[in-house]
């Protein structure tokens, strides 16, 4: 079996990423996974102009987004 490994520096290309995120409420120290986009150094959602703020203590991408 393989496990993929989660980034925790910051990603050098633009793109997709499975982000991993803390869960609400963070005290709880609870992570959970989502997709979110890295473009102009910064995190932001997919199919919105909303920058994501919370903490991001993990990446896996870029993700390739077309059928090869």
């Amino acid at each position: 079996m393989t496990l993929i490994k989660y980034n925790t520096r910051t990603p050098t290309e633009n793109g997709v990423y499975a982000c991993r995120i803390p869960l609400e409420p963070e005290r709880l120290g609870l992570l959970t996974d989502k997709f979110l986009l890295w473009y102009s150094d910064t995190w932001s959602y997919l199919g919105s102009d909303q920058n994501y703020r919370g903490e991001v203590k993990g990446w896996v991408g870029p993700l390739q987004r077309k059928a090869p």
